[in-house]
């Protein structure tokens, strides 16, 4: 009763008469492990994060904690940038609860995730490929484990999971933005981070007048979009011949959007991933000139 009735108040944003009832039920029945770290998630709800930090933290050490006891607290270190205190937290929450736990594969995934940013993709690979494995239905797992690959240059390794993501494609398994392209590398570059997306379609040079195979896009620090480098498919008009691309770059310019080819780069399907990060590092840091730049009046 105590618990639904927390719910119903925590639903309708009524957060002083959850935590007062919260409170309540510690009082009374201080042996139910569920309620410390709801009260704990009721504070962070109220603004009030170092109370809420402080219960979670006494529930784990009187062990009455629950695997979203360490989720949470690994969370607030994350968002305030502590991330060796978010890790800590996550391994040693990883250890204690039970690989049944509700919240064992979101600690795994926040420990995969930290240690890749944190560019230790050799811990990171060993957690998402737990969580591979474990799930190898979840399809939003693969370019998590493909971008792992890339970074570590184990292209082949990566190919593995590609394969089954575009056959996942091709049966129509796939859902959301997935189904439309996937992630396949993520990288810092200038304390920017970088992410690279590829379509599934392989165009047909003589039907496809205009097309991105590869788009990296270059963020700012809010995670917008600054500009991108991507490979355009180069148009041959010969029938049969080979489908090649030329790396290109765009971006906003006011209410102006600015178009930059660089034919002097030049890749073939399937790309040599190898020779197409090298490709964009050049663009990137300035080592080759555009061929040609246009600029249009941005759509509205």
């Amino acid at each position: 009763m105590y618990y639904f009735l927390i719910q119903s108040y925590k639903h309708l944003k009524q957060f002083d008469k959850a935590l007062s009832l919260t409170e309540e039920v510690l009082i009374k029945f201080p042996e139910k492990r569920t309620y410390p770290t709801e009260k704990a998630e009721i504070l962070f709800e109220l603004g009030k994060n170092e109370e809420a930090v402080k219960v979670l933290e006494e529930s784990i050490g009187n062990n009455t904690y629950l695997g979203k006891t360490f989720y949470l607290l690994s969370d607030y270190y994350y968002e305030k940038a502590d991330h060796k205190r978010a890790l800590e937290i996550s391994y040693s929450g990883k250890n204690k609860i039970e690989k049944d736990d509700e919240h064992y594969g979101a600690i795994t995934y926040n420990i995969y995730l930290i240690e890749y940013e944190s560019g230790e993709f050799l811990e990171s690979k060993i957690q998402i490929l737990e969580l591979v494995n474990n799930d190898p239905g979840n399809y939003n797992l693969l370019p998590p484990i493909i971008q792992n690959y890339f970074a570590l240059q184990m292209y082949d390794s990566a190919m593995i999971y590609q394969k089954k993501l575009y056959e996942a494609h091709k049966n129509g398994q796939l859902e959301g933005k997935l189904s439309k392209r996937y992630c396949f590398e993520r990288f810092k570059w200038n304390d920017k981070w970088v992410h690279a997306y590829e379509d599934y379609y392989v165009p047909d040079p003589e039907k496809d007048i205009r097309f991105h195979k590869q788009v990296y896009v270059i963020l700012d620090k809010d995670w917008n979009e600054e500009f991108t480098v991507q490979t355009e498919l180069f148009l041959t008009f010969k029938p049969g011949s080979d489908i090649i691309y030329v790396i290109g770059a765009g971006k906003y310019e006011g209410d102006e959007y600015l178009h930059q080819t660089y034919s002097t780069l030049v890749l073939k399907e399937p790309v040599d991933y190898k020779k197409l990060k090298e490709s964009v590092l050049m663009v990137l840091e300035g080592k080759v000139d555009p061929v040609t730049q246009s600029r249009s009046k941005k759509k509205k």
